[in-house]
C-alpha cells in the first residue's frame, strides 16, 4: 500500500477534489508577500500576486503556474523595470530574472 498524502487517495489515485495551486517554487531573494486567489467563491478569475526582493547573483525565481489554472494567453505584469519573465508551459513554471536589485511584484491573472 502506498503512502497516503494530501492530493491521493490510499491507493495512490489522485483525489477528486484535489486542485493544482500556485506557489514559488524557488526565490532569488527574500519572499515578501505571496497571493492566490483561485476565484471560487467570488466568482472572480483565478489570480496570484507575488512580491520579493530580487537578488540576481541568487539566479531566477520560479513560479509554479498550472495550466490547468493560468491557461495560455493569462497575463503576466512585472512592477520592475528590467525584469524579464519567461512562461515555460511545458514545465509549468513562470520564470523570472533581473540584473539588478530591486523589489518585485508580478501579477497573473486569467482574462
Amino acid at each position: 500500500m502506498r503512502p497516503q498524502t494530501d492530493n491521493a487517495d490510499s491507493n495512490g489515485a489522485v483525489r477528486s477534489n484535489f486542485r493544482p495551486r500556485p506557489y514559488p517554487r524557488h526565490t532569488a531573494g527574500v519572499p515578501l508577500a505571496f497571493g492566490f486567489d483561485d476565484g471560487r467563491s467570488s466568482g472572480a478569475r483565478p489570480s496570484l500576486v507575488f512580491t520579493w526582493d530580487h537578488r540576481p547573483e541568487l539566479g531566477a525565481t520560479e513560479i509554479f503556474i498550472p495550466n490547468t489554472v493560468f491557461p495560455p494567453g493569462s497575463t503576466i505584469e512585472a512592477s520592475a523595470f528590467g525584469l524579464t519573465f519567461q512562461r515555460d508551459e511545458a514545465r509549468q513554471l513562470l520564470v523570472c530574472q533581473g540584473q539588478e536589485r530591486m523589489t518585485v511584484t508580478v501579477q497573473m491573472r486569467v482574462p
